[in-house]
């Protein structure tokens, strides 16, 4: 299992999973790989990306800042966790992490739609910096 075809082809596993909402197969696979990947930063925003839709939000954030403190311009990692910090409402955060993917990546439409979408719920009198 710990050569590197045999990862492959269980995070090619895991992602198609992810994408067809078979989320409990990608978590069972991703938990049997998590001893050899816990060191790669895709792997982590993977698992955060399968923990927020199964809304388990706290895992999800624990996985998105994983990922962060792996490599820290990811940017997928930067904007789900910005997302994630919209949804709970911490719109100063939200901004903070849209803002810094926006600049790693200015021409990615997503990045740009979801710092739209951020700045147009911050209000400045929530802000206290």
């Amino acid at each position: 299992m710990t050569n590197n075809i045999n990862l492959n082809s269980e995070f090619n596993a895991i992602q198609r999973f992810v994408n067809q909402e078979k989320l409990d197969l990608a978590l069972e696979k991703a938990i049997k790989v998590y001893p050899y990947c816990k060191n790669n930063h895709i792997f982590e925003n993977t698992l955060g990306v399968i923990y927020y839709k199964k809304k388990n939000f706290a895992a999800s954030k624990k996985h998105y800042v994983n990922s962060i403190n792996i490599k820290n311009d990811y940017t997928l990692a930067l904007s789900n966790l910005g997302n994630q910090l919209l949804d709970e409402q911490n719109i100063p955060l939200a901004l903070k992490f849209h803002i810094k993917t926006v600049s790693l990546d200015p021409k990615n439409p997503i990045f740009i739609k979801n710092l739209y979408m951020t700045v147009l719920k911050f209000k400045p009198s929530s802000y206290n910096e």
